[in-house]
Protein backbone atom coordinates (compact mmCIF):
# COMPACT_ATOMS: atom_id res chain seq x y z
CA UNK A 1 0.00 0.00 0.00
CA UNK A 2 1.37 2.96 -0.91
CA UNK A 3 0.70 6.06 2.13
CA UNK A 4 -2.07 8.98 1.62
CA UNK A 5 0.24 12.08 0.52
CA UNK A 6 -0.63 14.78 3.22
CA UNK A 7 0.36 18.09 2.09
CA UNK A 8 2.00 20.26 4.59
CA UNK A 9 -0.38 23.45 5.88
CA UNK A 10 0.58 27.06 4.01
CA UNK A 11 3.23 28.74 5.67
CA UNK A 12 1.84 31.43 7.84
CA UNK A 13 4.93 34.17 6.91
CA UNK A 14 3.57 36.54 9.06
CA UNK A 15 3.51 34.42 12.04
CA UNK A 16 5.27 34.64 15.80
CA UNK A 17 6.42 31.07 14.75
CA UNK A 18 7.88 31.90 11.35
CA UNK A 19 9.67 35.15 12.91
CA UNK A 20 10.88 32.86 15.83
CA UNK A 21 12.23 30.34 13.56
CA UNK A 22 13.66 32.91 11.16
CA UNK A 23 15.84 34.49 14.00
CA UNK A 24 16.99 31.21 14.84
CA UNK A 25 18.09 30.07 11.45
CA UNK A 26 21.33 31.96 11.73
CA UNK A 27 23.92 29.56 13.57
CA UNK A 28 27.03 31.28 12.80
CA UNK A 29 28.49 34.44 10.47
CA UNK A 30 31.64 32.80 11.27
CA UNK A 31 34.72 34.80 10.08
CA UNK A 32 32.59 36.02 6.72
CA UNK A 33 35.83 37.61 5.40
CA UNK A 34 35.40 35.29 2.10
CA UNK A 35 31.38 36.04 1.79
CA UNK A 36 32.85 39.63 2.13
CA UNK A 37 34.99 39.68 -0.93
CA UNK A 38 32.25 37.88 -3.12
CA UNK A 39 29.53 40.62 -2.67
CA UNK A 40 32.32 43.12 -2.76
CA UNK A 41 32.93 41.77 -6.55
CA UNK A 42 29.32 41.11 -7.61
CA UNK A 43 28.53 44.52 -6.19
CA UNK A 44 31.56 45.84 -8.89
CA UNK A 45 29.53 44.06 -11.85
CA UNK A 46 32.45 41.37 -11.88
CA UNK A 47 31.47 37.72 -12.37
CA UNK A 48 30.71 35.48 -9.42
CA UNK A 49 30.00 32.17 -9.29
CA UNK A 50 27.93 30.48 -6.81
CA UNK A 51 27.55 26.98 -6.30
CA UNK A 52 25.26 24.81 -3.92
CA UNK A 53 26.31 21.39 -3.03
CA UNK A 54 24.33 18.50 -1.28
CA UNK A 55 21.38 16.28 -1.58
CA UNK A 56 17.79 16.04 -2.64
CA UNK A 57 16.86 19.27 -0.78
CA UNK A 58 19.97 20.80 -2.76
CA UNK A 59 18.07 18.99 -5.57
CA UNK A 60 14.77 21.20 -4.98
CA UNK A 61 12.85 18.46 -3.28
CA UNK A 62 9.90 19.51 -2.00
CA UNK A 63 10.24 22.92 -4.43
CA UNK A 64 7.28 23.03 -7.16
CA UNK A 65 8.85 23.73 -9.73
CA UNK A 66 11.55 22.03 -8.46
CA UNK A 67 14.09 23.99 -10.33
CA UNK A 68 12.90 28.01 -9.32
CA UNK A 69 10.98 26.79 -6.02
CA UNK A 70 14.13 25.24 -4.26
CA UNK A 71 16.35 26.67 -1.83
CA UNK A 72 19.62 27.16 -4.01
CA UNK A 73 17.96 28.96 -6.79
CA UNK A 74 15.87 31.18 -4.33
CA UNK A 75 19.05 32.54 -2.04
CA UNK A 76 20.85 32.61 -5.28
CA UNK A 77 18.22 34.65 -7.04
CA UNK A 78 18.02 36.99 -4.15
CA UNK A 79 21.95 37.52 -3.96
CA UNK A 80 21.20 38.98 -7.38
CA UNK A 81 18.50 41.15 -6.39
CA UNK A 82 20.39 42.29 -3.45
CA UNK A 83 24.46 42.41 -4.88
CA UNK A 84 24.19 42.85 -8.75
CA UNK A 85 24.06 45.93 -10.01
CA UNK A 86 23.51 44.50 -13.79
CA UNK A 87 20.18 42.29 -12.68
CA UNK A 88 22.19 39.13 -11.68
CA UNK A 89 23.72 39.16 -15.52
CA UNK A 90 27.50 38.76 -13.39
CA UNK A 91 26.25 35.93 -11.16
CA UNK A 92 26.50 32.37 -12.31
CA UNK A 93 24.56 29.65 -10.48
CA UNK A 94 25.98 25.80 -10.16
CA UNK A 95 23.15 23.89 -8.79
CA UNK A 96 24.95 20.00 -8.20
CA UNK A 97 22.13 18.62 -5.47
CA UNK A 98 21.75 14.79 -6.16
CA UNK A 99 18.72 12.73 -4.08
CA UNK A 100 20.35 10.45 -1.72
CA UNK A 101 24.05 11.12 -1.88
CA UNK A 102 26.21 11.53 1.27
CA UNK A 103 29.81 13.85 1.08
CA UNK A 104 31.80 11.18 1.18
CA UNK A 105 30.25 10.82 -2.68
CA UNK A 106 30.44 14.57 -2.46
CA UNK A 107 34.18 14.61 -2.39
CA UNK A 108 33.78 13.23 -6.63
CA UNK A 109 30.61 15.31 -6.99
CA UNK A 110 32.59 18.18 -6.18
CA UNK A 111 35.07 17.87 -9.21
CA UNK A 112 32.85 16.94 -11.79
CA UNK A 113 29.29 18.52 -10.88
CA UNK A 114 30.49 21.48 -9.57
CA UNK A 115 34.03 22.39 -11.04
CA UNK A 116 33.20 20.43 -14.15
CA UNK A 117 37.33 19.29 -13.40
CA UNK A 118 38.60 22.68 -13.07
CA UNK A 119 36.35 24.95 -16.13
CA UNK A 120 34.74 26.44 -13.53
CA UNK A 121 36.02 28.63 -9.80
CA UNK A 122 33.15 29.05 -7.96
CA UNK A 123 33.47 32.58 -5.76
CA UNK A 124 31.03 30.79 -3.13
CA UNK A 125 29.78 27.62 -2.59
CA UNK A 126 26.96 26.37 0.01
CA UNK A 127 27.38 22.94 1.52
CA UNK A 128 24.20 20.76 2.63
CA UNK A 129 24.39 17.54 3.77
CA UNK A 130 23.27 17.69 6.97
CA UNK A 131 20.45 14.74 6.09
CA UNK A 132 22.03 12.84 3.89
CA UNK A 133 25.44 11.80 6.14
CA UNK A 134 23.06 10.09 8.75
CA UNK A 135 24.90 6.58 7.37
CA UNK A 136 28.21 8.33 7.23
CA UNK A 137 30.91 5.91 8.37
CA UNK A 138 33.37 8.54 8.47
CA UNK A 139 31.22 10.40 10.74
CA UNK A 140 31.74 13.94 9.44
CA UNK A 141 35.49 13.35 8.16
CA UNK A 142 34.11 13.06 4.57
CA UNK A 143 32.35 16.75 5.44
CA UNK A 144 35.27 18.51 6.87
CA UNK A 145 37.83 16.98 3.71
CA UNK A 146 34.81 18.31 1.29
CA UNK A 147 35.08 21.87 3.37
CA UNK A 148 39.03 21.76 3.41
CA UNK A 149 38.89 20.89 -0.29
CA UNK A 150 36.55 23.89 -1.10
CA UNK A 151 38.32 26.26 1.35
CA UNK A 152 41.90 25.06 -0.17
CA UNK A 153 41.29 25.73 -3.65
CA UNK A 154 43.69 28.44 -5.40
CA UNK A 155 40.82 31.05 -5.80
CA UNK A 156 40.03 30.65 -2.17
CA UNK A 157 35.81 30.45 -1.97
CA UNK A 158 33.97 31.44 0.59
CA UNK A 159 31.97 28.40 2.19
CA UNK A 160 28.79 28.52 3.55
CA UNK A 161 27.20 25.41 5.80
CA UNK A 162 22.76 24.86 5.60
CA UNK A 163 21.96 22.58 7.78
CA UNK A 164 18.66 21.84 6.56
CA UNK A 165 16.01 19.25 7.91
CA UNK A 166 14.02 16.15 7.45
CA UNK A 167 10.75 16.12 7.26
CA UNK A 168 10.72 15.32 11.13
CA UNK A 169 13.07 17.99 11.83
CA UNK A 170 15.99 15.81 11.80
CA UNK A 171 19.80 16.99 10.80
CA UNK A 172 23.14 16.10 11.80
CA UNK A 173 23.64 19.68 12.83
CA UNK A 174 25.18 18.64 16.37
CA UNK A 175 28.12 16.52 14.06
CA UNK A 176 28.60 19.20 11.40
CA UNK A 177 28.48 22.40 12.91
CA UNK A 178 31.87 21.96 15.03
CA UNK A 179 33.69 21.42 11.59
CA UNK A 180 32.16 25.03 10.50
CA UNK A 181 33.42 26.61 14.12
CA UNK A 182 36.73 25.06 13.16
CA UNK A 183 37.13 26.27 10.11
CA UNK A 184 34.65 29.89 11.19
CA UNK A 185 32.86 29.27 8.34
CA UNK A 186 28.91 31.10 7.98
CA UNK A 187 26.54 28.30 9.11
CA UNK A 188 22.51 28.66 8.59
CA UNK A 189 19.87 25.98 9.51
Amino acid sequence: DVPEIEVDPPVQFGSEAYRKMIAGSLVSTGNNYRLKKVIEKCKRGEDVTIAYIGGSITQGAGGKPIHTMCYAYRSYAAFCEMFSPCGGDNVHYVKAGVGGTPSELGMVRYDRDVTKDGEIEPDLVVIEFAVNDEGDETEGVSFESLVMKILQAKQAPAVLLNFAVFMSDWNLQDRLQPIGERYELPMVS
